[in-house]
């Protein structure tokens, strides 16, 4: 065979050139070294391969994130076919749900052209009515509850999810940071600020306005607390003077951490307020306010 060039594989392999500097972009395939004599790149016959795996896997509906997790696991010797099944399981599970919501939308759809008389004025057209009012009657509608628009979730939108049951290993490495694995995710190094003594029920992932990130464990212990007699009673109310005071004359000055900060966060927000919106310069000001705020909390 001759000597592969990029033009060449994108014709072997039936797609763009760009496609294929596409996929070098996203890690799908190696780029050879260019020759020092200044020639063409030259690709192996295994980067063709690798392009008709990646056009047939998107035909049957995998992502290229998904793709690349399953050459991954090719490059794997002691990877199990059983890996492989479980993504096409849960690929065909999609499918089906999709094939469910398209069933859905053409019985709404038979009902609306069904209701149509097919003439008259534009102002009086039934599927116009339909889909501009509330005419359209979903199932959940129909059990008499209240459904709302769709809301579109922007970038950073959500801050938190968790994982219920499974999905989640904590790794001890003794060391400073241990190791949270997270399925479809990785491993991440954290650090514990206690041990975890019981069987983990759920991992809540939360990422906070400062940008730094924490994790909320769930863990299922069986102790028995025996109850302590109580041998005294202590009254406590909380003021504004005094932070807390209780019966025996005990108080607490209240440390009015708001009041100390409050020039700080001042200076802070009259910075950003300064910035030019959706600048680098404006989201670095809102990471050092919210900073400062989560400092103040904690």
């Amino acid at each position: 065979m001759d000597r592969l060039t990029i033009s060449k594989v994108a014709n072997i392999a039936e797609v763009g050139v760009e496609t294929v500097r596409f996929y070098y972009r996203k890690g799908l395939i190696k780029q050879p070294a260019k020759p020092v004599s200044g020639a063409f790149r030259v690709y192996p016959l295994e980067t063709v391969q690798r392009i008709r795996f990646i056009r047939q896997a998107q035909e049957l509906g995998f992502s290229l994130r998904e793709v690349k997790d399953l050459l991954a696991l090719r490059a794997i010797p002691s990877s199990d076919c059983s890996e492989v099944r479980t993504q096409a399981q849960i690929k065909l599970d999609e499918v089906n749900r999709k094939i469910g919501q398209l069933k859905r939308m053409r019985t709404a759809l038979d009902q609306l052209i069904a209701a149509c008389p097919g003439k008259g004025a534009l102002q009086a057209c039934s599927i116009m009515e339909a889909m501009m009012g509330t005419e359209i009657q979903t199932p959940t509608k129909k059990k008499g509850k209240k459904v709302g628009g769709l809301r579109f979730k922007g970038k950073g939108w959500f801050k938190t999810f968790s994982y219920n049951q499974s999905g989640f290993k904590l790794i001890e490495t003794n060391k400073r940071h241990n190791i949270l694995h997270l399925s479809k995710i990785g491993d991440i190094p954290i650090r514990c600020h206690r041990n975890i003594e019981g069987k983990i029920k759920q991992i809540t992932i939360k990422k906070m306005a400062s940008g730094n990130w924490f994790a909320s464990v769930v863990e299922e212990r069986k102790e028995i607390i025996k109850p302590q007699p109580i041998n005294k009673v202590v009254g406590i109310d909380l003021g504004l003077t005094d932070f807390v005071y209780d019966s025996d004359n005990n108080k607490t000055e209240n440390p009015r951490h708001l009041k100390k900060q409050a020039e700080k966060l001042a200076y802070l927000q009259r910075r950003m307020s300064k910035k030019k919106k959706k600048s680098n310069n404006r989201n670095k000001s809102r990471i050092r306010l919210a900073r400062q705020y989560e400092k103040l909390v904690n």
